[in-house]
């Protein structure tokens, strides 16, 4: 009788496991290592099974959209609540425990809001203007050829 593939054995089962490990930020060789797949294997699959490839796409497409949003929220600052729990002893010896809640503000992040800007304005937000007016005239190139081209 011949042995299932290492695809249908380890990793197939384990389709929506590897979805939701990539959704949780973990990273694949710890993925393949926990399936008992050597990195070779799980990258051949990888190129040819498109599930396998989908699965991860999706967890990574969550993962992506939650560090976006926790990027966002650094970048305008806001406020956000704390609770601390202490232990009160009263004149009696009697432990009692008591939850305080401090409300704090956190300033913009200039890092946060520097990357947010770089990738969505990147007219106004680089660090190299030249490359820019560089790629504006290398498709303005490109265009012209192809341009040309269609008149041959």
């Amino acid at each position: 009788m011949a042995r299932k593939p290492i695809y249908d054995e380890k990793i197939k089962p384990h389709l929506e496991k590897i979805r939701e490990w990539a959704e949780a930020g973990v990273f694949e060789k710890d993925m393949y290592q926990a399936l008992g797949v050597s990195k070779d294997t799980w990258e051949r699959y990888k190129k040819t099974k498109s599930e396998l490839k989908d699965s991860i796409k999706r967890g990574r497409q969550f993962c992506v959209s939650e560090l976006y949003s926790a990027l966002k929220r650094k970048a305008v600052g806001g406020d956000y609540q704390e609770s601390k729990v202490f232990s009160v002893v009263d004149a009696k010896g009697n432990r009692k425990e008591h939850t305080e809640i401090i409300k704090k503000h956190a300033l913009p992040d200039t890092v946060a809001i520097h990357l947010l800007l770089k990738n969505w304005d990147k007219e106004n937000w680089n660090d190299n203007p030249a490359l820019i007016d560089l790629r504006q005239e290398e498709l303005k190139l490109r265009e012209r050829m192809a341009e040309i081209s269609e008149y041959k």
